[in-house]
């Protein structure tokens, strides 16, 4: 009796080993895995940047900017002093809103 309970635990044993084993397998076929597309993201994202150092060149954004803003000099009437810019804005009148009253209330000539 007692032999057949010595292999039992050793087979159980066994098929937990087994168990264990086949768990740390796909652990680390999962690491590889991660491992390599982590490669591949970390690529992508090489290329990006010097895609992106070479397309945000000065000289680059400078031509491309001459070619399609046609852009002009500032003239010195355009320049105002940080004073006056809020002074110049004009801003629409906005609708009143009555407290007692559900209706709102328009600019004048708006219909």
């Amino acid at each position: 009796m007692r032999d057949i309970l010595w292999i039992a635990l050793c087979m159980i044993g066994a098929l937990m080993l087994y168990e264990l084993k086949y768990q740390v397998h796909t652990a680390h076929e999962t690491t590889l895995k991660l491992e390599r597309e982590l490669r591949h993201e970390r690529e992508q994202l090489h290329m990006a940047e010097v895609e992106w150092t070479y397309v945000s060149r000065p000289e680059r954004v400078a031509a491309l900017a001459q070619t399609h803003l046609q852009l002009t000099p500032i003239a010195p009437e355009q320049i105002m002093q940080r004073d006056t810019v809020f002074s110049a804005l004009t801003f629409p009148e906005q609708p009143t809103i009555h407290p007692h009253h559900h209706a709102v209330a328009l600019p004048q000539g708006v219909r």
